[in-house]
């Protein structure tokens, strides 16, 4: 009997272990056979459990835009008719190249068709993977990594010299087309995930070898602080020089965060201690971003909770302050998500410095009516003492009243 004609058998008997003995290398896509059996016999299972005792075989062509014009094998269930497809290549001994499944097929006699089981191969569900993620030595050291509450740089720095050599010869591979080819599905996972978590760690160890620099800037900060000149050419620098930082906030900035940074990288959380430059530095920057105003609270209004429709519902809390000059203005303050703990322990009448962003724009109403709205994000805020009496010059002012105010109508 050819290998066709016991293809056709085993595939009928639902029986995988003998189909194992008769397949052309990779038979599905880019996948081992190995792969591809545990697929089939997870279909195969669902079949037998409808009642199916074994599998019709028939014929056709596809007709859609992902199977057109290929040879396609329909197997169906017995009993239910419940179905599924696979297109093929063949030869005068084998039946190989098995690729897409597709309901959408004209056949040379039409069968009677009911439910349809989409035939695909997750590579990360394979035995093959799953056996992988459980041997290699790099990724098991990194989830041991990510289940401790800080991981240190020093850890990771080991880390990276300890898998350069296989780094490098991974990335030299994935570089050469001809090798990648070579590869199953499975595999050229494995490759680029490791390529990938290499890569992710040498973005953070670039980042932490920074901390010198923010060093230096830092005490360059504390010696010129209180000249206004000075400080400004200091700033001029940093924003001159902003990619010496850009890297260290693309990767770590989270603005629901109360530091507005989060030392995460997927479940690796990294040791705040090893970044405390940087982070000092990048506090000086991001305040510089703010407004800064000192007054005395008036308000603070009750947590509630902002609904999204697509993520996570967040707090936010208002205060309001009252500012200390001419007009005697009062500003309403809005603390979103993690910044709301800036609020913990205030109260009505303290005298604070609010750190705040100005956000706003261009609305146009229901009516059509233009204008522009403006409004106050918390940043940060500081308790300061209280608020300095001023005294009063009441013999000047008496004659200001009597002399320069207009008298009332």
């Amino acid at each position: 009997m050819t290998s066709k004609l016991q293809f056709i058998q085993h595939i009928s008997e639902m029986n995988t272990k003998s189909l194992k003995e008769i397949l052309v290398k990779n038979a599905f896509k880019k996948y081992s056979n190995n792969s591809f059996l545990e697929k089939l016999n997870e279909i195969f299972i669902k079949i037998k459990a409808s009642g199916n005792t074994h599998l019709e075989i028939h014929k056709g062509i596809g007709v859609c835009t992902c199977n057109k014009d290929k040879k396609v094998f329909c197997f169906v269930g017995n009993v239910t008719k419940d179905y599924f497809t696979l297109t093929y290549l063949e030869d005068e001994n084998k039946y190989y190249n098995f690729q897409t499944s597709c309901s959408e097929i004209l056949y040379e006699s039409n069968p009677t068709l009911n439910k349809f089981y989409y035939f695909s191969i997750k590579p990360e569900e394979t035995s093959a993977y799953k056996k992988h993620t459980q041997i290699s030595n790099p990724i098991q050291e990194y989830k041991v990594f990510c289940t401790k509450e800080f991981c240190s740089m020093e850890t990771i720095e080991l880390w990276l010299k300890k898998h350069k050599n296989n780094y490098k010869i991974t990335a030299e591979l994935l570089e050469n087309k001809n090798n990648r080819l070579k590869l199953n599905s499975v595999e050229l996972l494995v490759k680029r995930e490791f390529e990938k978590l290499y890569g992710s760690m040498s973005i953070l160890s670039k980042i932490y070898h920074k901390e010198t620099y923010f060093k230096e800037q830092l005490k360059e900060y504390s010696s010129i602080k209180d000249s206004i000149s000075k400080l400004e050419k200091w700033f001029y620098f940093q924003e001159e020089n902003k990619n010496e930082y850009q890297l260290f906030s693309s990767v770590f900035y989270d603005n629901r965060e109360l530091t507005h940074f989060s030392l995460k990288l997927n479940d690796l959380i990294l040791d705040p201690n090893d970044f405390k430059y940087t982070l000092k530095y990048m506090s000086i920057i991001e305040d510089a971003q703010a407004i800064e105003f000192k007054g005395t609270i008036v308000s603070i209004s009750e947590i509630e909770f902002i609904e999204r429709k697509y993520a996570e519902s967040y707090p936010i809390q208002k205060i309001v302050l009252s500012i200390n000059d001419f007009c005697c203005s009062e500003y309403q303050i809005t603390f979103s998500k993690e910044r709301v703990k800036h609020l913990d322990n205030l109260s009505v009448g303290q005298f604070v410095k609010v750190f705040a962003r100005l956000t706003g724009g261009e609305y146009e109403n229901t009516e059509g009516i233009k204008d522009f709205k403006y409004n106050l994000y918390g940043w940060r805020i500081e308790k300061l003492d209280a608020k300095p009496k001023v005294k009063k010059n009441t013999k000047e002012m008496d004659l200001y009243y009597k002399y320069i105010l207009p008298p009332p109508f």
